[in-house]
């Protein structure tokens, strides 16, 4: 699960956060996490 791993609660970090993570390093540009990390800000 990704919130167990984020260190930073700003949505903007998201994607620098991913990129971090070897398990989510490969999904940024899949559909859903796409979406997710451009709309992150907006919902934090």
């Amino acid at each position: 699960m990704l919130a167990k791993h984020l260190h930073s609660h700003d949505g903007a970090q998201l994607r620098e956060e991913m990129e971090r993570l070897p398990a989510f390093r490969g999904k940024l540009e899949a559909h859903g996490w796409r979406d997710l990390i451009v709309l992150a800000p907006q919902l934090m």
